[in-house]
């Protein structure tokens, strides 16, 4: 485990519960590289470390473990989820629906407020894309993607794509490759225009050929770091 005790401070009261607050802490943990795919998780330590008892961290874990994050084995305990082809492959099958039914929202949604957020959104995931910084092209494309899904304006979409969004994250940090491609910039803007002009079918099948553009690259990478790893 990369040290992560000292981090913080015990978890106190927060606007959100704690079992909430202890679930966004050990995923942001688990996608920034903190708790390492194949981790075996000791409750005593994280629960030091984390300042909770075990009762709402045996919650979080569970939860986690149906994010898809966490596996949890009889008498062995919980460890951090690895990466197969075929996860990933599920991964990229969901989100290519999902990302297509935020954009169609949105598109049929957006009001003039939107279209400048969305707008600022896209200028800073343009800017980052000129530099050598993974990291903050990681997190300036999924905040393009993620107000993608807020504009939708559909809770129930935002509380499905929250986990998913995070195991996009998680997946590029653990490849050390932040998602791109040399189109990556004229693609969000083709998207940004498709949505700010309320074109909800162009939109959502733009969105879907968006996310397949990068699905079999991610997934040969990932095959020849699995080779490499063997």
């Amino acid at each position: 485990m990369t040290d992560i005790a000292g981090k913080r401070d015990p978890l106190g009261d927060r606007h959100r519960s704690l079992k909430s607050e202890l679930i966004d802490e050990l995923r942001m943990d688990i996608v920034q590289g903190r708790l390492e795919p194949g981790e075996r998780l000791v409750e005593r330590t994280l629960s030091e470390t984390y300042g909770v008892s075990r009762v709402p961290l045996r919650e979080a874990m569970l939860h986690l473990a149906a994010e898809g994050f966490l596996t949890i084995t009889p008498r062995r305990g919980a460890t951090v989820a690895t990466f197969t082809i075929d996860s990933v492959s599920d991964l990229f099958d969901v989100r290519e629906q999902l990302d297509s039914l935020a954009a169609r929202l949105a598109a049929e949604r957006i009001d003039a407020a939107g279209v400048k957020r969305l707008e600022q959104a896209l200028l800073r995931a343009e800017q980052t894309a000129l530099t050598d910084d993974e990291a903050e092209r990681t997190v300036e494309n999924a905040r393009f993607h993620e107000l993608i899904v807020d504009l939708a304006e559909s809770p129930l979409l935002t509380s499905i794509m929250k986990p998913i969004g995070a195991r996009v994250r998680w997946l590029f940090s653990f490849m050390s490759r932040a998602e791109s491609s040399p189109l990556l910039a004229q693609e969000h803007r083709r998207l940004f225009e498709l949505i700010a002009g309320g074109d909800g079918p162009q939109a959502a099948e733009y969105a879907r050929a968006h996310v397949a553009a990068t699905r079999q690259s991610t997934i040969d990478a990932l095959a020849e770091l699995m080779g490499a790893d063997a």
